[in-house]
């Protein structure tokens, strides 16, 4: 009775890691074979990363062309809702032949259209900040933002229809978020960038 149970277990474990190496074969199998390539899940994992560590996520963006000139919000929100001073925040642009710093300008709060509001006399060479969502006042009273929702208003000059702009969302923490824009061709006034 005990030879029968002892050969019962030996028979069971070796089935058991049978299994498992076939189980395991059948799964490096599929996922070698995935449409993934090991560049594209690098480049997907990169990217992840950059998004956790910018601090900063571009939600969506909007543009208006004015003239020569197009003006451009972008709707953003802190990753974390750690409090993280914007009052030393600055803007890169890059386009096809130049390199702009923007500072920050000053904090407005305005209820009218945005695109129409009297900020964008004011912003040369700089940026300003549009609180959306700013449960505690935090941006406008203390210029930090703490999971707030806002946006940042920024106008370019000379930027031409398709050309591809680079922005660059700089902290004093160091953290660095970067959008990718190209500016399309639209009918309509207002469009979406992003």
């Amino acid at each position: 009775m005990m030879r029968e149970a002892g050969s019962t277990g030996i028979a069971s474990a070796i089935l058991l890691i049978a299994i498992l190496l076939m189980g395991s074969s059948a799964i490096y199998t599929t996922i070698s074979q995935d449409s993934i390539s090991s560049g594209d899940f690098e480049n997907k994992v990169n990217e992840i990363l950059d998004d956790i560590t910018s601090y900063f996520l571009v939600k969506e963006g909007y543009a208006k062309t004015d003239g020569n000139e197009i003006k451009i919000l972008l709707l953003v929100k802190p990753i974390f809702d750690d409090p993280i001073s914007i009052s030393n925040l600055t803007l890169q642009v890059i386009d096809d032949d130049s390199i702009h710093v923007l500072k920050l300008h000053d904090i407005y709060e305005t209820g009218k259209d945005l695109f129409d509001s009297d900020l964008w006399s004011e912003i040369n060479q700089s940026f300003c900040i549009i609180p959306v969502v700013d449960r505690d006042e935090s941006i406008s009273k203390e210029k930090t933002v703490n999971g707030d929702l806002f946006y940042v208003a920024l106008c370019l000059r000379g930027i031409e229809i398709g050309e591809d702009i680079e922005i660059s969302i700089l902290s004093e923490t160091g953290s660095i978020s970067v959008l990718t824009i190209d500016i399309p061709f639209s009918t309509s006034d207002v469009f979406k960038i992003y």
